[in-house]
This record gives structure tokens, C-alpha cells and sequence, in this order.
């Protein structure tokens, strides 16, 4: 489990599931203070997308795409090369399956 973000936060903690006993862990901190983001669990569950949201810093909407993913018990957070075309804050996001975004 992932905790990210906040109002005026760039941090994050994680709770490994397969070692509950450890507690929360200190995360990878994200790039710059974002909060009011949504975040999405990849299709084949080894990464989480952080999506839009307020950033803090320039006090805009985010267009901005972050992927949260941990390998060998240690995590990482990179910025997407993908961006939305208009910032936002509290978005709503899912996965969909391909066959509806072929829309006309």
C-alpha cells in the first residue's frame, strides 16, 4: 500500500503487505508538493500512476503523470513522459479497456 501527496506534500509511505510487521515505511518523496491527485494501479499491478493534482509549489492544476513502482523492497517515483492536455485537481481516473478509446 501506497500513501501519497497531501496538502503541501512531497512525501510518501509504503506498507510492504508480505511484511506487515515492519510498519510504514518512509517512500521515495515525489518530485514537488501534490495533493487532490487520483491514482490508478497499472493493469499488470507493479506500479501505481499518480494523476494530476494540485501542485503547491506554482499553486496550478497538474498535468503531470507519476509512476510509483518498487523492485527488490526499494521504491521509485519518475515522472511520465505522458502529460494531460489540461491540468487537474481531484480528477477522477480508471483503467479502461482499449476497445473504448478507439471512439469517433
Amino acid at each position: 500500500m501506497i500513501v501519497a501527496g497531501g496538502v503541501s506534500k512531497a512525501t510518501t509511505e509504503v506498507l510492504f503487505m508480505s511484511r506487515l510487521s515492519d510498519g510504514w515505511q518512509k517512500g521515495p518523496d515525489l518530485p514537488l508538493k501534490l495533493g487532490t491527485m487520483a491514482s490508478v494501479v497499472t493493469s499488470d499491478e507493479k506500479a501505481l500512476i499518480l494523476v494530476a493534482g494540485h501542485e503547491y509549489q506554482t499553486n496550478q492544476e497538474s498535468t503531470s503523470l507519476y509512476k510509483i513502482y518498487c523492485a527488490n523492497g526499494v521504491c521509485h517515483v519518475e515522472k511520465m513522459l505522458q502529460q494531460l492536455k489540461i491540468g487537474r485537481s481531484y480528477p477522477v481516473a480508471m483503467l479502461i479497456p482499449d476497445s473504448l478509446t478507439s471512439c469517433t
